[in-house]
């Protein structure tokens, strides 16, 4: 496996796995506290339905008293036979519309007077087809109803709230049923005598329809404190008892136990029951003065039976958002670190493709890589090896070079002396004035002195001798090397300039090393000049990062250097002229070098070139 895949797969890994375990924290720690979240917000919610009946059950209870103040109440004839529909008949019919119109769940209000075995003298009904009052013939009896034989037993102020049972009319059950919870309270005339009870029905179907909202999830249960259902969903479970059976919500879901230990604690109002499948989450509403010597305080309970898969619904929404968004995550990290890792790795490839290319011998490497962190020093490190073997390897041709050039210029040296003396004597006895020969002799000389500059030149390049070094002149060396080339400059109609050197600070080196580098500089020069044309020396002190130093420029106004030449100028043995031993710039550099300076070369074509030598004014360890 190559580097940047095992990168990516240990990245990827530990990065996965991370993530894989913060989200499965998360998910078990927010699915328990949603699951907690559900159930306290189921709770608060039975508890505030629970509220609402009683307030409501408490509204009828206000309602039943003010009703039985009334003076059309108190006044009216307590025997049918003497009722009429006069003024305080009507005024009561008002009344009651009035407190009907506002609440829509009083299924009748009722004046009964207690003659005529507690006959209706005033009765409004409501249901969906509106408020309306009973005719006088169609009243009935209410005598033997419990809820009118309690009331008559209350003082002022008391109100009787029943059991919440089915309505009845005739003696028969109303079809379909109407579970109705009625409030009772006596009417007493002036004398204290009562004379008649005030009787609200409360249809609990309606009242929980329109007054508690339904619930979102799971769905709404009322029953009395045994537990038997009065209202459920399904009508057909409900009041079983009317009719000799039981139908019990802990029944209902094995919650026997369970409700006995909660309607033992009166304290606690509220319970939750989970079971498998399902959860019961219970109220208990003790309906506002509702006292009778045998049930006491009359009870019901509130409740909401909603599926576990409700309450877990919100933490099972949230597991698979966060799955899902796993998934996006983990294929955005692979696509993240498998392009970060092919982007970072990309400079380790080239520099291992590099070294690859280095271990098969090459030395012309390109190493592409300019980043300033360990890849970058590597590369740097990688560039300087590349750089030391290619001059190693450049160092050892070189030397092999060397060795057969002062070998062949030893030999050729030698013989070079003899015929040049040999040519002088012949010169002397056989020349005449009047020889036509004399072009042939004067080219003679001209040859030998070029064959002896030529072998000069690689002679000094084979054996570099050792900078006698001392403080110098930077003017004087000028100076030294233009009188050097004048006859070169003057034959070819160069003219050369010294006047922008100026006086310069001594630099510290071998006089006759520097007097050849700036001659070999300025022959250059001349050679690229055309007839008319001018080498100028311009000489100025600059500071830079090693200390001060003297800068002499020698600029010629030739047509530049081309630009396939100007990486090669410095290499021994490299010449555009048919005639030279290209070792010129060679002896230049390494001069320069020995005596701890710099060289460099600007040049555009048709503009000329400009050599620039930087010598320090100080001694400096050589380059």
């Amino acid at each position: 496996m190559k580097l940047p895949h095992k990168i990516f797969a240990f990245t990827f890994v530990i990065a996965t796995a991370t993530l894989a375990g913060v989200a499965v924290h998360t998910v078990d720690q927010t699915t328990r506290l949603l699951t907690d979240q559900a159930i306290a917000t189921t709770a608060r919610h039975t508890e505030r339905e629970g509220a609402v009946l009683r307030d409501q059950v408490e509204g009828a209870e206000s309602d039943a008293l003010l009703l039985a103040s009334l003076d059309a109440a108190r006044g009216l004839p307590v025997a049918a036979t003497d009722l009429a529909r006069g003024e305080r008949w009507a005024e009561l019919v008002r009344a009651f519309r009035t407190v009907m119109t506002e609440k829509p769940f009083y299924a009748q209000v009722r004046l009964i007077g207690i003659a005529d075995d507690g006959r209706e003298l005033v009765r409004v009904d409501q249901d969906s087809r509106g408020i309306r009052a009973v005719p006088l013939d169609a009243l009935q009896s209410k005598g033997d109803r419990y809820y009118f034989s309690e009331a008559l037993q209350l003082g002022g102020g008391q109100v009787f709230v029943s059991k919440l049972d089915l309505n009845q009319e005739h003696g028969a059950i109303v079809e379909p049923h109407q579970p109705m919870l009625r409030l009772s309270t006596p009417v007493f005339d002036g004398a204290g005598h009562t004379v008649a009870v005030i009787v609200i029905n409360i249809d609990v179907n309606v009242l929980l329809r329109n007054v508690i909202p339904p619930a979102s999830d799971g769905f709404l249960v009322l029953t009395d404190c045994g537990g038997e259902i009065l209202y459920h969903p399904d009508p057909s479970r409900t009041f079983a008892f009317e009719f000799g059976r039981h139908d019990r919500i802990q029944d209902e879901f094995g919650l026997q136990q369970d409700w006995a230990d909660w309607m033992k604690e009166p304290a606690r109002i509220s319970t939750t029951l989970a079971m498998p499948t399902h959860l019961l989450s219970v109220a208990r509403v003790d309906l506002p003065g509702a006292w009778d010597e045998k049930d006491g305080l009359r009870t019901l309970v509130v409740g909401h039976v909603v599926p576990q898969t409700a309450v877990m619904k919100a933490g099972d929404d949230l597991r698979d958002h966060l799955y899902v968004t796993l998934l996006g995550v983990c294929a955005f990290l692979g696509l993240s670190i498998g392009g970060a890792t092919a982007w970072l790795t990309r400079p380790v490839t080239a520099l291992t493709r590099a070294a690859g290319r280095i271990a098969a011998g090459e030395t012309d490497v390109d190493l592409p890589i300019t980043t300033r962190d360990e890849i970058g020093t590597l590369a740097d490190g990688l560039r300087r090896m590349v750089r030391s073997l290619a001059e190693a390897a450049r160092n050892k041709e070189l030397a092999a070079m060397g060795r057969m050039a002062a070998m062949v210029a030893h030999d050729l040296r030698n013989a070079l002396s003899s015929i040049k003396v040999n040519m002088h004597t012949l010169e002397k006895g056989c020349r005449h004035p009047s020889d036509q020969r004399e072009q042939q002799w004067g080219l003679a000389q001209e040859q030998i002195a070029y064959m002896e500059d030529v072998l000069s030149d690689m002679l000094a390049f084979a054996r570099p001798e050792t900078p006698n070094q001392d403080w110098q002149d930077p003017r004087g060396i000028a100076d030294a090397a233009a009188i050097a080339v004048s006859q070169k400059a003057a034959e070819k109609g160069v003219d050369i300039a010294l006047g922008a050197l100026g006086p310069l600070p001594p630099v510290w080196g071998d006089r006759s090393q520097l007097i050849r580098l700036f001659r070999n500089l300025a022959e250059n020069a001349i050679q690229a000049s055309d007839p008319g044309g001018m080498v100028r020396f311009e000489g100025a002190v600059a500071a830079s990062d090693r200390g001060n130093e003297v800068v002499i420029k020698v600029i010629d106004q030739g047509d530049g250097i081309p630009a396939e030449h100007r990486e090669h100028l410095f290499d021994p043995f490299f010449t555009t002229r048919t005639m030279g031993t290209g070792l010129g710039l060679a002896i230049v550099k390494r001069i320069v070098d020995q005596h701890g300076g710099r060289i460099d070369f600007d040049t555009r074509a048709g503009a000329g070139t400009t050599f620039t030598v930087a010598l320090p004014t100080q001694p400096r360890t050589p380059a």
